[in-house]
């Protein structure tokens, strides 16, 4: 069963993905701040919805490219999930010339 970990505010659930690969720790953290991330550790469940612009993603510790990586797309409007994986691996980064604007929810399993 997942369960939904409340961010401290509705600002704090959306993201900005640069043409700097980060881990999805790095962008709770800026998004949430430090005082939530040390509190939820053991975070193991995300979702990812893509809003403006594409971003790619490696789940393995590796760094993508804008070349390089699994796409998702602004255009599907689709949720991608991750459950019961090291969340921390998970880095991202824009594929076009512009930020991206990604929604997050975040939970255990």
């Amino acid at each position: 069963m997942h369960s939904i970990i409340k961010l401290p505010s509705a600002a704090s659930s959306q993201i900005t993905v640069s043409n700097t690969a980060k881990s999805i720790n790095d962008f709770i953290t800026e998004a949430a701040g430090a005082d939530f991330v040390q509190a939820k550790l053991d975070i193991n469940a995300l979702d990812l919805q893509v809003e403006s612009e594409s971003i790619r993603y490696l789940c393995d510790g590796n760094t993508p490219t804008s070349a390089y990586g699994f796409l998702l797309a602004s255009t599907t409007l689709s949720v991608k999930t991750f459950r019961g994986e090291e969340i921390g691996k998970l880095k991202l980064i824009r594929s076009g010339s512009s930020d991206a604007t990604v929604n997050i929810q975040v939970g255990k399993m």
